[in-house]
């Protein structure tokens, strides 16, 4: 597991060895949430909310859509493009 962002007491990490599509694990105290990164095409995309408020989770999505490329990059770095 590769912690990727620490910011606003969140942790966003990618799993090493994790499967497709590109997505991350965010953690914030208790709770976590798993996002899907998307592509060109489509845009990143909550799939999982487990002990997160809504407007935690909100920001979790927020901070991985403001820095997807980053995450992006890093996803392709760790598991390759595909």
């Amino acid at each position: 597991m590769v912690t990727v962002i620490r910011e606003r007491g969140f942790f966003v990490r990618i799993l090493t060895n994790d499967h497709p599509p590109p997505h991350v694990h965010v953690q914030h105290g208790d709770g976590r949430a798993k996002i899907c990164l998307g592509d060109r095409s489509k845009p990143p995309e909550l799939v999982e909310v487990v002990g997160m408020t809504k407007p935690e989770a909100l920001a979790a999505f927020k901070l991985v859509a403001e820095r997807r490329q980053e995450l992006l990059t890093a996803w392709e770095n760790i598991h390759g493009q595909g």
